[in-house]
C-alpha cells in the first residue's frame, strides 16, 4: 500500500502504527477473524489499512487507521449474496426535525463504534483475506505472534467488503424493531413509535449514526437499550446530521 509505506518513512510513522494497533485491538475484542494458514485460493481477496487524521472536536488531530478488505475483487454469488443496505432519505432528516421542533422534543444523536464488525458472516460466505504490509508487526505489539503466510480468516463483515453494510443495516433494524420501532415503508432508515395513536418517538439511521427525537422518557429507552445491545457513543444533541445542520 502505498499510503501506508509513506506514512511509515515519515515522521508520522509511530502515530500510524499505534492507530493501526487500536484498530486490532478492535477485531480481536469483537472476534472478528481467525488466523488460519490455507484456504481455498478462490476465496482470499487482499486488504489495506486505511489511514487518515480525524479533527475532533477541541480541533487537536488523531491520527485514525482501519483495516479493510478489499471489496473489488469479491464476486458475486461466490463471496457475498446481497449487498443493498438503504441510507436515510434527505427529506426524511429534515421531516424528522421538523416535528421535533413543533414538538418541543429532545434530540438525540449517538454513533455506534466498530458498527462492521459487529455482524457476523453467514457460513455460506466464507471469506480470506491476505493481510496488510507490516500486519505481522502491528499484532506482535499485542503479543499475538504470526508466522510467515498467515491468512485471515473473517468471522465479522469488515470494512470495505460489498456485504459489510447490509448486514450492519439487517443488525440495528432488527434492534430497533425489537425495542418496539416501525420501520417506514417510504424510508427504511426511518423508526417510529406511536402510543394512543399519538407519535412519541422517531428515530433515524444514517449508516453508523442514529439520531432520536421525541418525548424525554422515550428518547432515553431507546439509547438505554441501544447502548446495552451496541458499542455506542453518545453525541448529545445533534449539530450535524446527515449533512443537515442542527441550529
Amino acid at each position: 500500500d502505498v499510503a501506508w509505506n509513506k506514512l511509515m518513512k515519515s515522521v508520522h510513522c509511530e502515530r500510524f502504527t499505534e492507530a493501526a494497533v487500536d484498530e486490532m485491538k478492535s477485531h480481536l475484542r469483537c472476534d472478528t477473524m481467525e488466523f488460519v494458514y490455507s484456504a481455498p485460493q478462490s476465496l482470499i481477496i487482499g486488504s489495506r489499512w486505511v489511514c487518515r487524521d480525524k479533527l475532533l472536536a477541541d480541533d487537536s488531530v488523531m491520527a485514525k487507521v482501519r483495516l479493510v478488505g478489499q471489496g473489488f475483487a469479491q464476486v458475486p454469488g461466490v463471496h457475498y449474496q446481497e449487498s443493498y443496505a438503504p441510507t436515510v432519505l434527505s427529506s426524511t432528516t429534515r421531516l424528522l426535525f421538523s416535528v421535533a421542533a413543533a414538538k418541543r422534543w429532545t434530540m438525540r444523536q449517538l454513533d455506534v463504534k466498530t458498527a462492521f464488525l459487529i455482524p457476523r458472516l453467514p457460513e455460506d460466505e466464507l471469506l480470506y483475506l491476505r493481510p496488510p504490509k507490516d500486519f505481522r508487526q502491528i499484532m506482535k505489539r499485542l503479543d499475538v505472534h504470526l508466522e510467515k503466510g498467515v491468512l485471515l480468516k473473517l468471522n465479522a463483515a469488515i470494512y470495505g467488503l460489498r456485504q459489510a453494510g447490509h448486514y450492519w443495516n439487517n443488525a440495528i433494524t432488527t434492534a430497533l424493531v425489537d425495542f418496539g420501532l416501525v420501520r417506514s415503508k417510504p424510508d427504511p432508515c426511518l423508526f417510529t413509535k406511536f402510543e394512543k395513536n399519538e407519535l412519541v418517538l422517531m428515530v433515524a439511521i444514517y449508516v453508523d449514526d442514529i439520531c432520536a427525537a421525541g418525548l424525554p422518557d422515550r428518547v432515553q429507552e431507546v439509547t438505554a437499550d441501544l447502548f446495552a445491545k451496541f458499542p455506542m457513543k453518545d453525541l448529545g444533541k445533534p449539530q450535524v446530521f446527515c449533512g443537515v445542520e442542527v441550529s
